[in-house]
Order: structure tokens, then C-alpha cells, then sequence
């Protein structure tokens, strides 16, 4: 069995390890509470309130799916979604429990997100979107999440929203939010913040392209 507090990377996520995790109960429930989380913060007042259209309109990206915890919360509430993990072992455990008319899955990268522009209408992400920066140099995280911010603009709809729950090292923090202020309009929501349990958030609006870059706001 793997310790529940193993630092993890992407590493982590193959093979007898991507077993642990499909069927770690701890694993779940955070991982559930996470995702209901996020989708509360969809619908924030600094995100512009109320979505647009009804959850069976929007299609919504889970971005790092894993094995499906947070997939089945995204559906259950009623949304369309697709998948994406770079890890098929974890992918595998996912098509197990997923109904086969709902195995919308791709295997692939952040950082190579292989879908057309405009494609989504949400986009979440719940303990994964850290891993972009992870073992980078320090002289390569800005390159790596600019391009990924773009990667992210061009794939949603004008005034797409996206939440990412996600694991930042501290000093790296600022410069996520000095690059994703040039796409996109929102901020940092911590839970619980200096306590054992804190959790991070960032709610991210697309930026109107008629919009300047110096008047996206970032809070």
C-alpha cells in the first residue's frame, strides 16, 4: 500500500500505483468534495454569477481525469464532458467504472491539449494542474505556462470559465498569476487558508478579445 500523505508527481500514477488510487477511499472523498467545490465556484459572483446555459448545454473539460472521481461528479450534475489524463493505466481504471456510452477519454498532456479552438464551454481541473511546472527549471516555468494559458484561451468558448483545484509550491504562485492575467479575468480562492486542509483555487474567466490585456483583472 502507498502512504496517503507520499508526495506525489506524475510518476505516481502508473502502473500497481494507479490501482492504489482507483481504489483509495480517501482518495475519493477528497477528490469528490473537490469537484463539488469547483463546480460551485463556476457559478461565483466574480466569474459573473449564474452560467449562461443549463449544465446539458455546456461541455466540460476535466482536465487530468485520473480515474474518474471527479468525472462522475462533472456528469451527475449534468454536464457533457470530456476526459483527458496523460496516464493511460489511470485512464484504464477509469473506463472500468464508466458506463460505455460515457467513455469520452483522451490520453494526453496539458501541455499538448490535442483539441480544436473554441471546442469548450468550462473547463476543471482538480489536482493536476500543478504538475505542468513539476521538475522544471525555474528559467522554464514561464515559457511552460504560457504556453499551456493559451493553450487553455484558445480551446474555450469566448467568455469560457475554468477552476483549477491545484497544489502550487508558494514561490511559484505570482508567476501563475502574472501569466494567466494576460487570457483571462479572476483570481485565487483559498479554502481554509494557513490550516492543514488548505485547499487553492483558481476561478478563471476567458478574457473578451475586446478587451486590452492592462484592464484583465486579477484579484
Amino acid at each position: 500500500m502507498v502512504p496517503k500523505k507520499e508526495s506525489l508527481d506524475r510518476e505516481f500514477y502508473f502502473g500497481e500505483k494507479a490501482d492504489f488510487y482507483a481504489k483509495s477511499k480517501w482518495m475519493e472523498r477528497n477528490q469528490i468534495k473537490s469537484t463539488a467545490r469547483a463546480l460551485a465556484l463556476l457559478e461565483d459572483s466574480r466569474m459573473g454569477g449564474e452560467l449562461s446555459k443549463s449544465s446539458e448545454h455546456l461541455l466540460v473539460l476535466d482536465l487530468g481525469c485520473g480515474t474518474g472521481f471527479s468525472s462522475h461528479i462533472i456528469e451527475s450534475a449534468g454536464f457533457h464532458m470530456i476526459g483527458l489524463d496523460n496516464s493511460f493505466d489511470m485512464l484504464e481504471k477509469h473506463i472500468e467504472k464508466s458506463a460505455p456510452n460515457k467513455r469520452n477519454l483522451v490520453c494526453g498532456m496539458i501541455e499538448a491539449l490535442p483539441f480544436r479552438k473554441n471546442t469548450f464551454n468550462v473547463m476543471i481541473s482538480i489536482s493536476a494542474f500543478n504538475f505542468i511546472l513539476d521538475k522544471k527549471l525555474q528559467i522554464d516555468k514561464k515559457r511552460v505556462l504560457n504556453e499551456v494559458a493559451n493553450l487553455i484561451y484558445e480551446i474555450l468558448e469566448p467568455n469560457g470559465r475554468v477552476v483549477i483545484e491545484f497544489y502550487p509550491k508558494k514561490v511559484d504562485i505570482p508567476l501563475y498569476m502574472e501569466t494567466l492575467k494576460q487570457y483571462f479575468e479572476g483570481g485565487l480562492i483559498i479554502d481554509n487558508p494557513n490550516q492543514r486542509k488548505e485547499q487553492k483555487f483558481l476561478i478563471l474567466r476567458q478574457k473578451r478579445p475586446d478587451k486590452k490585456i492592462a484592464k484583465s483583472k486579477i484579484f
